[in-house]
């Protein structure tokens, strides 16, 4: 009789890719313990802070995606990408990703050197929620964090300024357009009211 030996499965995906969930789990068992360590850094003795900005850098270049941007981590993480998420826009409305109201819920997904600026690696159709909504705002979505099974808050470009009671879908969430980033660019979450 023979042993029964477990099967292996293979690391590589279609084309010879790594399989992206293992990346991720890789990037994530590797990004906790780096970000850890770097909090501080030797320098001549003493301890020094690394910045916001440095950690994200740190955090991205091992897991490849970003960390629970939150309202406080917001204008730095734009900052950093702000000509990535100009970008994608320009390709939005060049319509390489096809018709915005062909799209499905979550959106199309992003090309490979864009995927980190949403935890989905998408972008989806965004469109203004409020009851008795004169002129509606509608724009794109990027969530940069996301709940299980649902909701979400991220940076969004809205095609015009919102009304202070202007609400958005974040995926079951109701958001506000709380953190104006500038250009059209805004920061959605529920808010601190």
């Amino acid at each position: 009789m023979t042993a029964l030996r477990p099967e292996r499965t293979p690391t590589a995906g279609p084309a010879g890719r790594r399989d992206p969930s293992r990346r991720r789990f890789l990037g994530i068992a590797l990004g906790v313990p780096v970000v850890a360590l770097a909090g501080c850094t030797a320098s001549e003795g003493r301890q020094e802070s690394l910045s916001r900005s440095e950690i994200e850098d740190i955090v991205e270049a091992v897991n490849g995606k970003p960390i629970a941007v939150t309202h406080d981590s917001a204008r730095a993480w734009f900052d950093l990408h702000r000509s990535d998420y100009a970008e994608v826009l320009t390709r939005i409305e060049t319509g390489e990703f096809g018709r915005p109201d062909d799209w499905d819920y979550y959106g199309p997904q992003l090309p490979e050197n864009h995927r980190g600026l949403s935890v989905t690696g998408k972008v989806s159709r965004l469109a203004d929620m409020s009851p008795d909504a004169g002129v509606r705002v509608s724009g794109y979505f990027f969530p940069t964090w996301t709940g299980i099974p649902d909701d979400a808050v991220g940076i969004a470009w809205l095609d015009r300024p919102p009304s202070p009671a202007a609400q958005f879908d974040g995926y079951g969430l109701q958001v506000r357009a709380h953190l104006d980033l500038g250009n059209g660019w805004w920061y959605l979450d529920p808010g601190r009211d």
